[in-house]
């Protein structure tokens, strides 16, 4: 459903949880399977490599700076129809 990335232009002082909480629902929650996402069990990666970011500090505070790329995975989530199986 979503095949390229998207640019999040926000303020380095925005915290990591309302990213997750606040931010990415306006950008994927048409997903079907969006709101089915278990938060306490996405694996974040950042520049590729597997990263826990810390929900509660800002997003300079866990290290991300400009250009910086963060992906998501969702553990249980397969798919519309599987398609990730």
């Amino acid at each position: 459903m979503f095949a390229s990335p998207v640019c999040l232009p926000l303020p380095p002082d925005t915290l990591f949880g309302a990213l997750a909480q606040g931010v990415l629902p306006g950008v994927y929650g048409e997903h079907p399977d969006f709101a089915k996402i278990d938060w306490s069990q996405v694996e974040w990666f950042k520049s590729g490599q597997p990263w826990t970011p810390d929900p509660a500090k800002s997003l300079q505070a866990n290290g991300l700076q400009h250009k910086d790329a963060i992906r998501f995975r969702t553990p249980g989530l397969t798919g519309i129809q599987g398609t990730c199986s």
